[in-house]
């Protein structure tokens, strides 16, 4: 099955290449506004007052969710794990799930 790309790929991956080692990527953020309110994502880069925000279900890699930084709660939990790899290189869908699901446990 082909994957679809989204117009504003290419900002996202802009973003990418711009927001390396800032100190938002990896960062657990729930969402306060929008249709999507309550809902956790992790920040895979930010630009400006914009962030590029994946679930790994919904929102992959793929399709990244754009929302504005007034827009959501920062959760004090990092995967340190994403935040490690090598510049440039972005998680899958699978690790953005496993990461998300060892931060949510680890809220508990």
């Amino acid at each position: 099955m082909k994957k679809k790309v989204y117009p504003d790929y290419g900002a996202f991956i802009a973003a990418v290449a711009s927001s390396y080692g800032s100190d938002m990527i990896g960062r657990l953020v729930r969402s306060k506004s929008g249709r999507d309110k309550g809902r956790y994502y992790l920040v895979l880069a930010c630009a400006a007052d914009i962030l590029y925000l994946a679930d790994g279900r919904k929102r992959g890699i793929a399709n990244p969710k754009k929302k504005n930084i007034r827009h959501v709660q920062i959760v004090h939990r990092i995967a340190a794990d994403l935040m490690n790899k090598k510049h440039g290189d972005l998680p899958s869908d699978v690790e953005i799930r496993a990461a998300m699901a060892e931060l949510m446990k680890e809220g508990e």
